[in-house]
């Protein structure tokens, strides 16, 4: 069902229905002081009228200046910064919906598509996790759509549209102008020269990319504003990507969890947890498979057999490139964050084989897709919602209670509620209104928690930085006077060398010669309160 044949109105219903279920279900439940923490942050900072990148640490501008835009109307809560990401992830979702409507024949039974748009839409809003960064499924979903309309009718005015969508995504993130880019890019010039080789009164293949380009600088033009009239924002700007270049690397790499680590020869899979893990693994072994059926389909594909193959190719082109995202870091929130245009992909490949002879692989293709798509999201997706972390909590120490965060009633597990009243004791206990509190390194959430402004630029300092990151944290220490720090000694991914001693050699240094542990805090063992030993104001 796209916009033509069946409107508007029901995929709207059925997204907001779906995405607004699973916020009130959820919305209340849970708070990660490390990633979540890293976005509220930025948001609220972005609010009080900072910038990112420039005055904090921080992805790009988008996704704050939408956060902030809404905590005037929402407030500045967290809560509130689930629902203005709810809503744009209910947005996407209403254009993932528009493209999954592809995956029935015309002639289906409008009560059986009905039916399956809501089962697919169902699948997809499960999937859009972790909520701190719905705007990654959210983008990859919307650039579906955009690819598939551009396969219905490649005329210039939606190459254009293409291209300014492209462009638009530089102001979300680097990677999702990369991936995109170079998605329209191989679909434009796939349609060209193989599907349309021999139209010569289409727009020619040079006339489409011009199109496109042009596309691009109008929807990059917000990141250029920024860049040419905010203050300080360009050299920011352009230093993200040098660090990135220094860093050779998008991410933290983990192993790709293939199944067959997760099972030994006569092991029984025994536990829940176990299956997860094993089900994970089908789902990364699943990518290169799919990238080879793809390529065959591709290839397969003609000008008789194209329209019946439209969301399938677009959103295998789109998938594609998003597959680096899960591959850079191989753990269940990434390969969440991108599996949004694979699973359009799958719904859609019914239809791609079906025929007039050709019910049996229909049938077959069908049960195939069902299979697999129930299996990785009932043990991959549901079990890293926290509404399911919530309910099948046990125990005295893994129970939720309330606990209020800056005004908002949250259910969080009894350790961390311990934490966070300890932390908000001891600060309150040794520290006045107005000194500056340095936290690090992987808990930025601190700040807004206690409603506190960080005193570095770098607010969650995990990254390699020996150099002039360090340096620059260090002389804002300095600068800013900074007498206090709450210092954690959590080892990343249990790797000696991602601690922060050694990712920030002279901030490190400095803390150990010139601050003292507070004895006798409430404060857990892998965390403390450290006090400057002398009185000397900044230098």
């Amino acid at each position: 069902m796209n916009e033509e044949r069946g409107g508007l109105l029901y995929p709207a219903l059925l997204a907001l229905v779906l995405v607004g279920g699973l916020y009130l279900l959820q919305g209340r439940i849970d708070w990660n002081p490390a990633d979540e923490g890293y976005q509220w942050y930025g948001a609220v900072q972005t609010a009080h009228g900072r910038v990112p990148l420039r005055d904090f640490a921080s992805y790009e501008p988008g996704r704050y200046l939408w956060s902030a835009a809404w905590s005037k109307l929402l407030g500045p809560g967290l809560v509130a910064l689930r629902l203005s990401t709810s809503i744009f992830a209910g947005v996407s979702l209403f254009f993932g919906l528009l493209a999954a409507g592809r995956a029935f024949d015309p002639k289906t039974a409008k009560t059986v598509r009905r039916l399956g748009l809501a089962l697919m839409g169902l699948v997809l809003t499960l999937w859009l996790q972790p909520r701190y960064k719905l705007f990654e499924p959210a983008w990859a979903m919307t650039a579906v759509w955009f690819a598939v309309r551009l396969l219905e009718r490649p005329t210039l005015r939606r190459h254009l549209a293409a291209g300014v969508f492209v462009g638009l995504a530089s102001f979300l993130g680097k990677n999702h102008l990369l991936y995109c880019g170079a998605a329209f890019f191989a679909l434009i010039v796939f349609e060209r020269l193989w599907l349309e080789r021999r139209e010569r009164e289409s727009p020619s293949l040079f006339a489409r990319l011009g199109a496109s380009i042009g596309g691009i600088g109008l929807g990059a033009l917000p990141i250029a504003l920024m860049c040419l009239f905010v203050p300080g924002f360009f050299v920011a700007y352009r230093s993200s990507f040098y660090f990135f270049l220094q860093q050779k690397r998008t991410n933290f790499p983990l192993p790709i969890p293939w199944p067959w680590r997760h099972v030994e020869v006569g092991q029984v899979l025994d536990t829940f947890g176990a299956l997860g893990r094993f089900a994970l693994g089908v789902g990364f072994l699943a990518l290169p498979v799919f990238a080879l059926l793809f390529a065959a389909f591709a290839f397969g594909t003609n000008r008789e057999n194209a329209p019946k193959r439209h969301l399938l190719l677009a959103a295998g082109f789109v998938g594609l490139f998003y597959m680096h995202h899960a591959l850079a870091r191989a753990d269940p929130f990434h390969f969440a964050e991108c599996i949004s245009p694979l699973l359009l992909a799958l719904f859609a490949l019914p239809r791609a084989v079906s025929g007039p002879a050709r019910a049996t692989r229909r049938t077959a293709a069908v049960a195939a897709v069902a299979a697999f798509v129930a299996f990785i999201t009932l043990f991959v997706a549901i079990p890293q919602t926290p509404y399911f972390r919530y309910r099948v909590s046990l125990g005295f120490f893994s129970h939720y209670e309330p606990y209020e965060i800056a005004g908002d009633r949250i259910w969080v597990p009894f350790r961390a509620k311990t934490l966070y009243g300890a932390i908000r004791w001891e600060v309150g206990r040794h520290l006045r209104p107005d000194e500056p509190l340095l936290v690090v390194p992987h808990l930025p959430g601190i700040y807004p928690l206690l409603g506190r402004e960080s005193p570095v630029w770098d607010i969650y300092p995990i990254w390699p930085s020996a150099g002039e990151r360090d340096e620059r944290m260090l002389r804002e220490l300095r600068q800013n006077d900074v007498r206090w720090a709450l210092v954690d000694t959590y080892e990343m991914d249990g790797r000696p060398e991602l601690r922060f001693d050694l990712t920030h050699p002279k901030t490190a240094a400095y803390l150990r010669a010139e601050f003292v542990p507070v004895q006798g805090t409430a404060l857990s063992k892998k965390l403390s309160l450290l006090h400057r030993k002398d009185p000397v104001t900044a230098q």
